[in-house]
């Protein structure tokens, strides 16, 4: 099983839910509104949250439904891979989510996967262009056969890396959420930890083959995604933000 608390994103927040995650979003965003310094965080905030003007105010919004069985089957089937334990449970409880915070991105709906997937499937095969070359994979493995190189994502240090081509073969990555320009948070299931969880990556704009690692299950990914919220939301004025 995936065991580097050490090493990994948000271990701290081990165990943590999805559930618990975006509650614990909406919570804080609760908290700093309430604060003495609510009203003028609101108005600092305008732009950003999205989610202000609901009732009560959120931060991350249910914003589909949950997925049949059915729809999960037939998407495993396509895959022709399950998936991990973590995110099965997303699609059958919420189905979809969307981050209220600017830039508004919503986790891709179970009918929008496979279209997804497919087009994200072409970008992906450039971004491992040439990972099949005989030459390459002989070079690669030389330049990391030294005893500070890595084999695997598990080794990357600080979580940023590049794959070894082995990893790479069955290009079996599953859009889950749209990042920033041309990245994605990326759903490896060929990389699968025998628990069965599968890690989320997400893909550097400026270089295809170079990722980092965004949760090693989807929990900890929504805990991530939950963490970065409140990190890159502090008040412009200086106000302290819960």
């Amino acid at each position: 099983m995936i065991d580097q608390a050490d090493r990994f994103p948000h271990a701290r927040r081990a165990g943590e839910t999805f559930e618990a995650a975006i509650a614990r979003a909406n919570a804080w965003l609760a908290s700093a509104l309430d604060s003495s310094a609510g009203e003028a965080l609101a108005m600092e905030w305008g732009k950003d949250f999205a989610g202000l003007s609901a009732s009560p105010p959120v931060a991350v919004r249910i914003s589909g439904a949950p997925a049949s069985a059915d729809d999960i089957a037939a998407l495993e089937a396509w895959l022709r891979v399950p998936l991990s334990p973590s995110y099965r449970r997303f699609l059958s409880t919420l189905g979809q989510v969307t981050f209220l915070h600017r830039p508004n991105h919503p986790t891709f709906g179970i009918g929008a996967i496979k279209t997804v997937t497919e087009a994200y499937r072409e970008m992906i095969d450039e971004w491992f262009e040439g990972y099949e070359d005989e030459a390459f994979v002989r070079d690669w493995n030389k330049a990391h056969s030294s005893s500070s190189g890595y084999t695997s994502w598990r080794d990357w240090p600080k979580w940023t890396g590049v794959f070894h081509p082995d990893e790479v073969a069955n290009r079996n990555f599953v859009p889950i959420c749209p990042g920033y320009e041309e990245d994605a948070h990326l759903l490896a299931l060929h990389l699968k930890d025998p628990s069965g969880e599968a890690p989320i990556f997400q893909n550097f704009p400026d270089d295809g083959a170079a990722f980092c690692l965004r949760g090693a299950t989807f929990d900890s990914w929504m805990g991530f995604m939950v963490d970065e919220m409140i990190r890159m939301s502090p008040p412009r004025s200086g106000r302290t933000a819960l």
